[in-house]
């Protein structure tokens, strides 16, 4: 499975619609449908606006799996 087929698939689990992702990540429906048929490449910082859209992992989006270890803890001083 490829990256565009995992993010067609977490949005219809979702019950989303092309618009409602594009709303939801601020891409553009076209761009979001090439890349569900991929048909396109997709920089990081994209990647992490679908990705929070949708709630799911970049490791997920792109390599299809769950990591559930958490390695590191950042906290960002105010």
């Amino acid at each position: 499975m490829m990256m565009g087929d995992r993010i067609r698939e977490v949005r219809n689990k979702r019950g989303w619609t092309l618009d409602d992702l594009a709303e939801a990540s601020a891409l553009s429906k076209g761009f979001l449908s090439d890349l569900e048929n991929n048909k396109r490449d997709i920089g990081a910082g994209n990647l992490l606006l679908i990705a929070d859209a949708l709630a799911v992992s970049l490791d997920y989006l792109v390599r299809g799996v769950v990591i559930k270890t958490k390695l590191f803890t950042f906290e960002r001083k105010q």
